[in-house]
């Protein structure tokens, strides 16, 4: 005999209350965002000569950032520097805070990664385009300045037509502080010789966070206008990314799927990455954001050894089918 779960009237009840707690509830989240609208590539990347791979300097003088996987020569030895070669950096200041320089997938930095704005002696204007339209509460650029720092205003514009102003921001030169600090310590190539350079955390990038006025958080933003304000210097800004806080509305399937989990947590050894779909990408980066370990496992469940690394706090972030899950872990 089938037994109906559902025939005690007091389980009825429970699950109708359990329904009603869990239908539609509100979940803030953080995610990257998709724009168009950079202008210049200032990360060298791959194998050749940094002029080969970028299109600007990030700064007036002649260096640039560069990827873990830039090499002059095929033969070359790794480089002990650079920015993540999948291009995602994750914030250590708040939790489940990413973002995305420049592309997805394998080659990031093979396309436009900075708004960078230069103009000595004039204001100059750039627009940042977001792919798909939508609403957050709160804005979070990365970006560093070059030659000293930057002040710029932005313009917000909405899908009605309006717009929020935000005016006399500031960004720090790439080797000073002023914002709180995303990644620093990632070197920075020399495009006259080719040279790597490694000074002690340096260079860097900020986080810049911007909230979004109470009465626009639920209008769709469409492109942020940026305005270089003129200081009479040779400062160059770059911003090279942007995420968001959303308010969005889960189901019920979402409210009771747990996506991913590690155990154990705390730990000294191996730890145990399961998911309920197949993992695509799985990357472990310390607290200064630097990308320690990547792997490609294509199954829902991987074990990973831990136990060369230092003790302290890493982030685990893993993609799988679109989702992107970041989780904190304690290695002892």
């Amino acid at each position: 005999m089938k037994k109906n779960y559902l025939s005690n009237p007091l389980t009825s009840i429970a699950a109708i209350i359990l329904l009603c707690l869990v239908s539609n509830t509100n979940a803030q989240e953080l995610t990257t965002i998709s724009v168009s609208g950079f202008n210049e590539d200032i990360v060298a990347n791959g194998v050749g000569t940094m002029n080969s791979s970028i299109t600007n300097i990030v700064d007036s003088d002649r260096f640039c950032y560069l990827s873990t996987d830039w090499k002059l020569n095929s033969g070359d030895p790794n480089i002990p520097v650079g920015l993540p070669a999948d291009g995602i950096i994750i914030s250590p200041g708040i939790s489940g805070l990413t973002y995305q320089i420049g592309a997805t997938g394998t080659n990031p930095y093979a396309v436009n990664n900075s708004l960078r704005l230069d103009n000595i002696g004039g204001d100059d204007t750039g627009t940042i385009v977001f792919d798909t339209p939508a609403a957050y509460t709160n804005l979070y650029f990365l970006a560093a300045s070059g030659n000293g720092e930057t002040n710029f205003n932005m313009t917000i514009n909405f899908d009605d037509a309006s717009s929020q102003s935000v005016t006399n921001n500031t960004v720090p030169d790439w080797f000073l502080d002023g914002l709180p600090i995303e990644i620093s310590g990632v070197g920075r190539g020399d495009t006259s010789n080719d040279n790597v350079e490694t000074p002690v955390d340096n260079p860097k990038l900020f986080r810049l966070e911007t909230p979004i006025d109470a009465g626009n958080t639920e209008k769709l933003i469409t492109s942020i206008d940026i305005t270089k304000i003129s200081q009479g210097d040779d400062s160059v800004l770059n911003i090279v990314a942007v995420s968001g806080l959303t308010t969005k509305t889960l189901g019920v399937e979402e409210v009771l799927r747990s996506e991913v989990s590690v155990v154990p947590n705390p730990v000294t050894d191996f730890l145990q990455v399961s998911a309920t779909q197949n993992i695509e990408i799985l990357a472990l980066y310390n607290v200064l954001g630097q990308e320690v370990m990547v792997l490609h496992p294509a199954e829902s469940t991987v074990r990973i050894d831990m136990s060369a690394l230092q003790t302290g706090s890493y982030f685990l972030k893993t993609h799988s089918n679109g989702t992107v899950s970041t989780l904190k872990v304690i290695k002892l």
